[in-house]
């Protein structure tokens, strides 16, 4: 949808970006759904939450596919199950992870997350009716 009130400026989206509510840092925590789910659900992206199972298409990781264990909303990275270095200390440390460059292979539902699904629907639906 067109919004022409809407800045292009950089300083602008980068000020909207470090600036966001929590709510607003959540939505842009999301991931693109895969092929399969997107006939099930019939949306293309959808927020990521903790235990979905996602394919990493990018970066160091690019084919591995694993558990969402962590989301930092503040930084607005995810943590995946197996995505790890090793610290010169010794241990292991997770790979904080950009949601753009991940593919949801399956969702965790619960009742509220099917409820929010379901709003998103509709409001995609309404929204191309609305276009046609």
């Amino acid at each position: 949808m067109y919004k022409p009130k809407v800045s292009q400026l950089r300083r602008k989206q980068r000020k909207r970006l470090f600036t966001c509510t929590g709510e607003e840092r959540k939505k842009k925590v999301s991931s693109q759904l895969s092929q399969e789910l997107r006939k099930v659900y019939g949306l293309r992206r959808t927020k990521l939450a903790e235990n979905d199972i996602v394919e990493i298409c990018v970066g160091k990781f690019k084919g591995k596919s694993g558990k969402v264990i962590e989301i930092n909303y503040e930084k607005l990275k995810v943590c995946v199950e197996d995505c790890t270095v090793n610290r010169s200390t010794g241990g292991t440390a997770n790979v904080p992870i950009d949601p753009s460059n991940l593919k949801i292979t399956e969702l965790s539902m619960n009742d509220e997350r099917k409820a929010e699904m379901k709003a998103q629907l509709e409001r995609n639906q309404k929204f191309k009716a609305m276009r046609a």
